[in-house]
């Protein structure tokens, strides 16, 4: 089996990570895919390697940013707010309470004192609630 279909199959789909691939196709244009860049004396340059890329540098994913919004769960009796701060998952409750939130399945994460924090998801695959399990 490729590498690119087994990752699919047993890595990506099974972790519920619908928008994650390999950048297998350098050409290939990705909905909402920012470019990296350099700064040099004479301005901005892209700084992005067009080549086909299994491995460090090569995984193409937005799983994070599809879990950003305000949630209300009954379980926590709160309503929170999840963000991406500095590449990761973070829960924010006022006044000024932020929890990181490290991943252990598809939409389950590790929550600090909060236990476990769970998103769940409609039938178009949308995050519309989280609950907190400890």
């Amino acid at each position: 089996m490729p590498f690119p279909d087994f990752s699919r199959t047993r890595l990506f789909q099974p972790l519920g990570m619908t928008h994650t691939s390999w950048r297998d196709d350098y050409t290939r244009i990705v909905k909402g895919r920012a470019m990296a860049y350099n700064s040099n004396a004479d301005g901005y340059h892209t700084l992005m390697p067009f080549e086909n890329v299994y491995g460090n540098g090569g995984l193409l994913t937005e799983q994070l940013a599809q879990l950003a919004g305000t949630y209300t769960s009954d379980d926590a009796e709160m309503t929170m707010t999840a963000a991406v701060e500095e590449g990761g998952l973070v829960l924010k409750h006022r006044p000024d309470v932020t929890i990181k939130l490290t991943p252990m399945y598809a939409d389950a994460f590790r929550a600090g004192q909060l236990g476990t924090v769970i998103f769940r998801r409609d039938a178009s695959g949308r995050a519309t609630t989280h609950e907190a399990r400890r």
